[in-house]
Parts: C-alpha cells; sequence; structure tokens
C-alpha cells in the first residue's frame, strides 16, 4: 500500500456534492463516494459539525483525510466522512453558524480552501495534545473541556496562542 499527500481545494471537494439516499454521498466532481457503504451514517452533533468550520476558518488544519483509489479512477473516503461532509453541507447552505452561511462570508473569512493539509509540526502537535494518554491531559484536564482524540486540547492550545 502506498500514501501520498494530495492537497485538494475546498471548492474541488465540494464541486458536485450530492447527499440523497438515492444516489449516495458524492462530490470532487462525482469522483468520490463520501459514505461508501462500510462507513456509518453522518452522526456529528452540530457542535462538532460547527467546530470542522471554525476549526477551517481559523486557519488550523484539519486531521488528514484518507481516499482510496478504486481501479476506475474514482475514490471512496476511507477516515475523514464526518469532516467532509460538514464542510460540503455548509459550503451548499445546508446550515450556519452564528447567522453566517457560507454565501455571506465576506472574502478575507473563506479560509476553506484545503480540506488536507498536514506536515511534521502537525505530527509533532498531536502527540502532545490529540492522545487519549497526552501531556496536555495531565496538565489541563482542569481546565479544558472536550476530547483530546477529536482535537479539541489541541485546538484550545492554537486558540490561546
Amino acid at each position: 500500500m502506498k500514501i501520498e499527500l494530495h492537497q485538494i481545494p475546498i471548492r474541488e471537494l465540494v464541486a458536485g456534492y450530492i447527499n440523497s439516499d438515492e444516489e449516495g454521498v458524492k462530490g470532487y466532481g462525482g469522483k468520490l463516494d463520501i459514505r461508501p457503504k462500510y462507513q456509518r451514517e453522518f452522526v456529528y452533533k452540530d457542535e462538532q459539525r460547527n467546530a470542522v468550520i471554525d476549526t477551517v476558518r481559523n486557519g488550523f488544519p484539519l486531521n488528514v483525510m484518507y481516499w482510496v483509489e478504486n481501479p476506475d479512477g474514482s475514490y471512496e473516503v476511507l477516515d475523514g466522512q464526518q469532516r467532509t461532509i460538514s464542510i460540503c453541507e455548509f459550503v451548499n447552505g445546508r446550515f450556519s453558524i452564528g447567522y453566517k452561511q457560507f454565501s455571506t462570508l465576506a472574502d478575507d473569512e473563506q479560509e476553506l480552501r484545503n480540506a488536507v493539509y498536514t506536515g511534521a509540526w502537525l505530527i509533532d502537535a498531536k502527540k502532545y495534545f490529540s492522545k487519549t494518554n497526552c501531556a496536555a491531559i495531565g496538565i489541563a484536564k482542569n481546565y479544558v473541556n472536550g476530547s483530546p482524540i477529536r482535537q479539541e486540547y489541541l485546538e484550545t492550545a492554537l486558540d490561546w496562542i
């Protein structure tokens, strides 16, 4: 198995987005099966869904999303369905955050450009903020709400910076 990093602009991710029982959940110009049959249904609560959008709008990185390439050149989301659907639904105006929809964001607020971002600093930061027994829990569990495996400790640390 070979894993390659590709940065996909959000405008390409949401191109041709559909979310229907008949057609399934597709994006990336119809080439990405966002909810393959082996994936669970969308389970994020509004707070989690909104956190994905806030993370991107604030310029923070999302975790890497894994796609599998099929022999016919199409793709399936292996990991990242909840984040992908959250982004696509927001961009397509299916929900708003604080009375703001994607279509009403000012140009300088539209940081929804890359659905995938990674780097050495993120890998290192996740060791300290995003593991079940990470250092941040021992230091901040009485001061920070949330779950490190949902990136809430890392998000809080980045917000404090």
